[in-house]
């Protein structure tokens, strides 16, 4: 300041007030260029991986991502607590309940097969969730039905009549299995009608699901028993187009002795691609 002064008594009024405001002026950009450095931190994969987690604990049971919900804050207090950033008071700031809530909506645009300019980071993230849950699932289908259906049971969230119509979705039966029937008729590719022998499946296996796609008819496949378990273990698939995939691992002479056949082809609506496609890229085995 004593400069500024020196420079006043020498200088006449006009010339002062700019000195004076060349002064003002330097502390501003000052003041932004400390602003500017105070800025959202990059989310690391673990970070990322933590906000899925917490996405799939909220969206599972079918509640609303808000910054008070109990496992956003949760998620926040442990974000918090791995100090991976530099800044503390910023890290205290940007992995605020807020901040999370904010990662999450992004997540749950991913999840629904919406595109985020820039967010590559977090779809990498989406799919590494996709590929833990699938290797952690046992290979034998009943003792994961047994699992799933345990899950459900012990989920407070959700009513008496929530959890039965869970299960029965499950197991194939109840409302969602007649919706499969009014929707496909039979099976799709042997054309058989009879409801004792048909399957009803997810296509998007149902521990990756929220409650709304487990439900949700449009993620369902009605099916013969031999064609029900080569969609289920991975070994057959679709296109976008309906046309059977075979797998690497499904020989050709297994193919023709189970019956499928190379050119078979599926009828498919728009809302049964999102579905189908997550089948393709997670659980058919190229």
């Amino acid at each position: 300041m004593s400069g500024f002064r020196s420079i006043a008594r020498r200088k006449n009024g006009r010339r002062t007030d700019s000195v004076v405001t060349l002064g003002l002026r330097a502390k501003e950009g000052s003041s932004e260029t400390m602003k500017s450095d105070k800025r959202n931190p990059d989310w690391t994969d673990q970070e990322l991986d933590i906000a899925v987690e917490t996405f799939m604990q909220i969206e599972s049971v079918g509640q609303k991502i808000t910054a008070e919900h109990p496992a956003i804050i949760n998620a926040s207090i442990k974000l918090k607590s791995l100090r991976i950033h530099e800044t503390p008071n910023i890290t205290e700031e940007f992995r605020s309940p807020d901040g999370v809530r904010r990662r999450i909506s992004y997540i749950n645009k991913i999840a629904s097969g919406g595109k985020i300019k820039g967010r590559e980071r977090y779809k990498r993230a989406w799919e590494r969730y996709q590929i833990r849950k699938l290797a952690a699932m046992p290979e034998d289908r009943f003792e994961q039905q047994a699992n799933d259906i345990a899950d459900v049971y012990q989920t407070p969230q959700l009513s008496e009549t929530e959890k039965e119509t869970l299960v029965l979705a499950r197991k194939g039966q109840g409302a969602f299995r007649e919706k499969l029937i009014i929707l496909w008729g039979e099976c799709p590719i042997t054309q058989c009608k009879s409801k004792i022998l048909l399957k009803a499946s997810h296509i998007k296996p149902w521990a990756i699901s929220t409650n709304r796609e487990r439900l949700d008819k449009f993620n369902g496949i009605l099916l013969s028993p031999t064609f029900d378990t080569l969609f289920d273990k991975g070994l057959i698939s679709f296109d976008e187009a309906g046309t059977i995939m075979l797998s690497k691992l499904l020989t050709i002479n297994d193919a023709i002795a189970l019956g499928v056949r190379p050119n078979a082809n599926i009828n498919t609506n728009k809302e049964q691609q999102s579905y189908l496609e997550y089948h393709r890229n997670f659980v058919f085995k190229k």
